[in-house]
């Protein structure tokens, strides 16, 4: 029995802790995106802007101071309070008012504390800050960073009904010193400030403060103060490891569609609608840079395939000519296809094929047409001219007239010894024409 007891006793805890490990950043990005807007800041990192009005200030606005078994613990109105007053810091920006950075490390308000006579101050603080950072006496804070009350009216839940001028405040800096009472959480080793002493608060106020216990709040929402008991949504944050996916907000709103904090209302935070960010958790910037191939290759590919359309394109067309042509146009493709260009730039325009084929042919042989052009000439005897020094007795002769017929037989006659002596001048043509004008070869 007492094994079972003990070994029960000893799994119970295991077992409630694999329930509920803790959460990630993905809890922040989907919880508050509803209420503010996710951007992506080099610095540090996605950062959230709530949709407030320019006089949001945080730990100032909606919201109060409660004592709790954790010191002075910010409870806040908002519905969204349970996040970004108890982890990660606040930072200001000149265009963007008060953004949040998110944090894993969980605490009852993440302020540094200051007291001068009769008043207690406190500052958020920024990224990367501590509160054992903020007794250094170097550390700085600008003086408009900083909330004043009365200590007299320092626990009531209508808080910003009582604050002090901000024109007060660097006064108050210079006059006031440092807070220093801190607290340590043992199983996380994280220390935070508790803020002012529990006695002195009851004496200047007259009332009797206790504080109260805080319990684990089972999901995200308001919280709540009833009945003795602070009820918040305070899960451990872990980080997820470098190597693994990591969470993204689901909506990214771009930079330029935010309004400036000074032209800010409540519910009108960006210019247009935030857009959807469809990356995965592995791409949570910007997609790395081995992802794309250079800009110059994709272009090569792409000019590559214009230069083998345009080879495909000359070679069709040079398919139906003659054999005596294709010879030609074969040395003329091969020379489109040694001639297209790696880069990508269009040739200079060219003839057609077949103009290009009769000039080459032409300077080539510098001949003659083919025996079969010449036939088509008129006959030998009506071209050759006198020789050189004589006149030309006289034109050709005319045309027969109709009163002037000769005899069919005559006609006959003399038809035939004509065609005669035409097939014999045709036959002996070329040898008398080199012999005797060899002026004519170039025409």
């Amino acid at each position: 029995m007492i094994v079972l007891m003990s070994t029960g006793a000893w799994m119970m805890p295991q077992r409630a802790a694999a329930q509920f490990p803790g959460i990630s950043f993905q809890v922040f990005y989907d919880q508050l995106s509803p209420y503010g807007a996710w951007i992506y800041d080099d610095s540090y990192g996605y950062v959230w802007i709530p949709d407030e009005s320019a006089g949001f200030y945080p730990y100032g606005t909606n919201g109060h101071w409660v004592l709790t078994n954790f010191g002075w613990t910010w409870v806040s109105n908002y519905p969204w309070g349970w996040a970004p007053f108890h982890y990660g810091r606040w930072n200001y920006d000149n265009y963007y008012g008060w953004i949040w950075v998110p944090g894993n490390e969980w605490g009852p308000a993440w302020v540094t504390w200051r007291r001068c006579n009769d008043y207690y101050g406190w500052a958020p603080l920024g990224p990367g800050m501590t509160i054992l950072m903020s007794f250094n006496i170097n550390f700085f804070m600008p003086d408009d960073r900083w909330m004043f009350v009365r200590n007299r009216d320092f626990d009531r839940n209508d808080l910003d009904r009582y604050y002090i001028g901000r024109r007060e405040n660097h006064d108050l800096v210079v006059q006031s010193r440092n807070i220093e009472n801190t607290r340590v959480d043992n199983s996380t080793k994280v220390t935070w400030g508790t803020g002012p002493d529990a006695k002195e608060v009851r004496k200047v106020t007259g009332r009797s403060i206790k504080p109260m216990p805080v319990e684990d709040n089972t999901k995200p929402g308001k919280t709540i103060v009833d009945k003795g008991k602070v009820q918040i949504y305070k899960p451990p944050v872990y980080r997820e490891d470098v190597s693994a996916p990591q969470p993204v907000p689901v909506k990214i709103a771009a930079r330029e569609t935010i309004k400036p904090a000074s032209e800010r209302m409540k519910g009108d935070l960006t210019r247009t609608s935030i857009s959807t960010n469809q990356k995965t958790g592995s791409e949570k910037t910007q997609p790395p840079a081995h992802t794309l191939p250079p800009k110059y290759e994709r272009n090569d590919q792409v000019n590559q395939n214009s230069n083998s359309s345009k080879v495909n394109q000359v070679d069709p067309g040079s398919a139906g000519k003659t054999q005596s042509q294709g010879t030609v146009s074969g040395q003329k493709n091969e020379e489109s296809s040694t001639k297209v260009e790696p880069s990508g730039q269009p040739r200079p325009q060219q003839p057609p094929v077949e103009t290009r084929n009769r000039e080459q042919s032409n300077q080539k042989q510098n001949v003659q047409p083919p025996v079969e052009t010449r036939k088509q000439q008129p006959p030998a005897e009506t071209k050759k001219q006198p020789p050189s020094g004589q006149k030309q007795t006289g034109a050709p002769a005319p045309k027969p007239q109709p009163n002037a017929q000769p005899s069919k037989t005559n006609s006959t006659h003399s038809t035939q010894g004509k065609t005669d002596e035409v097939k014999k001048s045709t036959t002996t043509a070329p040898a008398n024409n080199e012999k005797s004008e060899p002026g004519k070869r170039g025409h």
